[in-house]
């Protein structure tokens, strides 16, 4: 999971710190369309790993992972 959030960049302007990068990196991740729950769960899981980066992320982009657990919640899938 590293490869997908130190390689996937797509042209954006990327933060020059490496945990901002991170932190962008894992909210781009989050704000794709049709991200499920278990997806989000993965990727946040992969970034407990790099420890205070949670709380970095939290603050960038809580509410965006909150949307998608509610979403997939009133899918049904989740």
């Amino acid at each position: 999971m590293m490869a997908v959030l130190v390689g996937a960049s797509c042209g954006s302007e990327q933060p020059p710190d490496d945990l901002d990068y991170l932190v962008w990196e894992v909210c781009r991740q989050v704000r794709i369309e049709g991200m499920t729950a278990d997806e989000v769960s993965g990727i946040l899981v992969d970034a407990t790993r790099h420890g205070a980066v949670m709380d970095r992320i939290e603050e960038e982009c809580g509410d965006d992972i909150a949307a998608v657990y509610q979403d997939n919640g009133q899918d049904g899938s989740g």
